[in-house]
């Protein structure tokens, strides 16, 4: 029996579907709450389930992922923020960036940065805005990578 185009393009959508969910709800079902899923790219929505200046999850080669770290105090003058994606799939570190997008609470852009896998970005604002953090993440890597964003008080 031969199978029209457009079934084999269902029946491929499915078994990516299910082998993304099978990974994902397996390793990280509390963190991984809102998946979206068509043609071009995957985006997580992230927020975490507990009061904590840090999130992190999965992000699918070529995706879409956004991270919501908040800040709920400070004390003393300066915080540092971290960003960190690592290949941790596979032994060598895949090729390509990520356009990473940070923005304050009130939505306006704190910062704009590349990196690649396995690279830190590390910089140590002063007198950051507590609050609720979006952090948007856009993939050019063909591989699945970790992401661990976090406000923390130690400087780089």
């Amino acid at each position: 029996m031969k199978l029209s185009k457009s079934k084999k393009r269902i029946l491929a959508f499915a078994t990516a579907v299910m082998m993304l969910f099978g990974n994902a709800t397996f390793a990280f079902a509390k963190e991984l709450p809102n998946v979206t899923v068509n043609d071009t790219e995957t985006t997580n929505e992230v927020v975490p389930a507990s009061v904590g200046e840090g999130a992190a999850a999965y992000i699918a080669p070529r995706g879409t992922l956004v991270l919501h770290p908040t800040l709920n105090s400070y004390v003393g003058f300066t915080r540092t923020f971290w960003f960190w994606a690592s290949a941790n799939d596979s032994d060598t570190t895949p090729s390509g960036k990520l356009r990473v997008y940070v923005d304050k609470p009130d939505g306006s852009l704190l910062e704009y940065f590349e990196v690649n896998p396995n690279q830190d970005f590390i910089k140590t604002y002063t007198l950051p805005p507590s609050g609720r953090y979006t952090v948007t993440v856009y993939s050019e890597v063909q591989a699945r990578l970790y992401v661990n964003t976090t406000w923390s008080t130690v400087s780089s």
